[in-house]
């Protein structure tokens, strides 16, 4: 439930009542909300349908879910399940995007659809496809309504783009890339990134996409996990966050991307949890028949100062550049971040075990993850005293084991 905590106060016959901490409209700070709990739904996705959090829109930026992959083998059904596994985060669309080979080389194909992601998986499954690079989304709409156009991943010319949280200065990006001849088709943020990755390797064409995607999010303010492929480099695949959640799950032969770890179970045995202002690149490379896979893992903290965009509505658009040739705003502060900025760093992530399982994110059969939660809480209660009530009746706590002669001694 993220940073929002909901305790259930007592349950009756399909209705619960939670006390919301959040609330101050009482003196205590406490206020009981009763509401039914309906079918499918989580606590945390009835507390926002309900407005009963004063931040709403604050909430909801951590509510989309993300799922990547690159690997030896087809990936859409890694991605649907994982888009599955993040359904209980709440979500009005879910789209995949996939690089797929072909005859003469490698295309784009996207399919996105409004509604549960079980259409998706059908749409997928009549496909057909076997791309062994993809990316997938689950959206929550904050810019835009819900709707096929306006579900991620986004596109550029055979680059895609999914993305969780909000791009304050979208709008100014979105303004000087449309003088720069971009057409968009959605509402969205999103799309403006798509748009600004493709032009600035337009600007500079011996850019790596992971250079590209730094480029790109030096131009941009506000919160961001992203993931990113390019046709262009079908053996790649490129993440980074800053302030929205963003792992690395690691196999021998593949590499996941998520937005929550749930997503990965099954898929990796090992996880790196990505820090603000990290870049991956996942590579896929082959060398004497043998194929192995790769990631790096760079800080763009490293990074001069941003050149910001300005957005005074009197300013001008264009300008002349050192040799009077008319250039617009947005390609200088392109330029100008490419040469006085340093190339990223190289950081070191400590590799964890994934000790999630299956059955701890499943719903067990019951009908939704509340009534499981209030099921589990005897074998929940008696994992915790495991140990520590002993069968004589004496209880053992070992962290005050050596404590005693304080506490008698305690006035």
């Amino acid at each position: 439930m993220n940073k929002v905590e909901i305790i259930c106060s007592f349950v009756r016959t399909k209705r619960v009542q939670f006390w919301n901490p959040y609330c101050k409209r009482r003196p205590n700070y406490r206020r009981v909300h009763n509401f039914a709990v309906r079918k499918g739904k989580s606590a945390f996705e009835l507390s926002l349908s309900k407005n009963l959090f004063p931040s709403v829109n604050h909430l909801k930026r951590n509510m989309c879910g993300i799922v990547a992959s690159l690997s030896n083998e087809p990936v859409v059904d890694v991605l649907v399940e994982g888009l599955q596994r993040l359904e209980y985060r709440g979500y009005d669309s879910a789209g995949v995007a996939l690089i797929e080979p072909e005859t003469s080389g490698f295309s784009l194909r996207v399919e996105k659809h409004v509604g549960k992601v079980k259409n998706l998986a059908t749409a997928c499954e009549s496909q057909k496809f076997q791309a062994h690079v993809g990316i997938a989304h689950t959206r929550w709409a904050t810019h835009g309504q819900p709707s096929d156009v306006n579900a991620h991943p986004h596109v550029s010319s055979g680059l895609a783009v999914v993305h969780n949280g909000i791009l304050e200065n979208y709008k100014a990006l979105k303004e000087r890339l449309i003088e720069e001849g971009y057409e968009f088709k959605s509402e969205t943020d999103t799309e403006v990134l798509a748009h600004l990755i493709r032009h600035i390797q337009s600007i500079e064409p011996d850019l790596e996409l992971e250079e590209a995607v730094t480029l790109a999010l030096s131009q941009v303010r506000g919160a961001f996990g992203i993931a990113v492929i390019d046709e262009a480099h079908p053996d790649k695949l490129v993440g980074a966050r800053r302030g929205s959640p963003l792992i690395l799950g690691v196999a021998e032969e593949s590499l996941v991307l998520a937005s929550d770890a749930t997503a990965v179970i099954g898929n990796a045995a090992k996880v790196v949890y990505l820090q603000d202002e990290d870049i991956v690149l996942c590579s896929r490379k082959k060398k004497d028949g043998a194929t192995s896979f790769e990631f790096e893992v760079k800080s763009m903290r490293s990074e001069l100062e941003k050149v910001t965009l300005r957005t005074d509505s009197d300013c001008e658009s264009t300008y002349e550049d050192e040799e009077g040739k008319s250039q617009s705003k947005l390609n200088i502060n392109i330029r100008e971040h490419l040469k006085n900025s340093s190339k990223a760093q190289i950081v070191y992530r400590v590799m964890h075990d994934l000790t999630l399982s299956l059955d701890k994110i499943e719903k067990g059969g019951y009908e939704h993850f509340m009534l499981k939660e209030i099921m589990e809480q005897p074998q929940v209660l008696r994992d915790c005293m495991r140990g520590r009530i002993l069968e004589d009746g004496s209880i053992k706590l070992a962290g005050l084991a050596n404590m005693e002669k304080e506490f008698q001694a305690a006035r």
